[in-house]
């Protein structure tokens, strides 16, 4: 096939349709993404994000964090953002840029993703806020039957979601003998507006 538009069509399907695989699968290298913001600083801040969501007809991802933590508080004021992920074995890099829109407790969508997480996932959101320091590590716990309802609801008003919409994919193959770079433009509805090679 020429590499044309056929070619830039197919690809950005498949760049989706990878994430979407990404949720049902634990291992996937895509499951685990970089999410980077920018503080009141000005200074980069990068992390990983468990994947929890795809829409490809909105070219939107969801995210769970706690409302406590930094990357919350930076995002309520600049609310740009962009997502990296990479999969060794193909060598290929999907970087993603585009803007976050914060569900904080007591919004539908929030509820409605509380809701949908185990008891085990509930209790990430239990302990105290992110980057207090500690005396010693907290140790693991040893229970063998996952945490009651009531136990776990502590967390609820600690649970943020994330939702991040792409403006713009970056799609970086770099296999030997072929280097292939492309770019990808969303409308603000999802749609693909515009797609095109670049240098890689």
């Amino acid at each position: 096939m020429a590499e044309g538009a056929d070619t830039l069509a197919l690809l950005e399907h498949a760049a989706w349709a990878t994430l979407v695989q990404a949720l049902a699968n634990p291992a996937h290298p895509y499951r685990n993404l970089t999410l980077a913001t920018v503080d009141g600083d000005g200074h980069p801040h990068a992390r990983l994000l468990v994947l929890r969501e795809v829409d490809t007809s909105r070219r939107v991802l969801e995210f769970h964090t706690d409302t406590r933590s930094p990357k919350w508080v930076e995002l309520m004021g600049r609310p740009r953002l962009s997502v990296l992920g990479y999969d060794p074995v193909e060598r290929l890099q999907l970087r993603l840029r585009g803007t976050a829109q914060l569900y904080p407790p007591g919004s539908d969508a929030n509820a409605f993703a509380w809701s949908k997480l185990s008891a085990w996932t509930r209790t990430t959101y239990c302990g105290g806020p992110p980057g207090d320091s500690l005396a010693h590590p907290e140790p693991g716990s040893a229970r063998s039957n996952p945490p009651s309802e009531e136990e776990t609801e502590v967390g609820r008003e600690r649970f943020g979601v994330i939702e991040f919409q792409a403006m713009t994919l970056d799609w970086f193959e770099h296999k030997r003998g072929q280097v292939r770079r492309a770019v990808f433009q969303y409308s603000e509805s999802g749609s693909l507006a515009d797609s095109s090679w670049i240098a890689p």
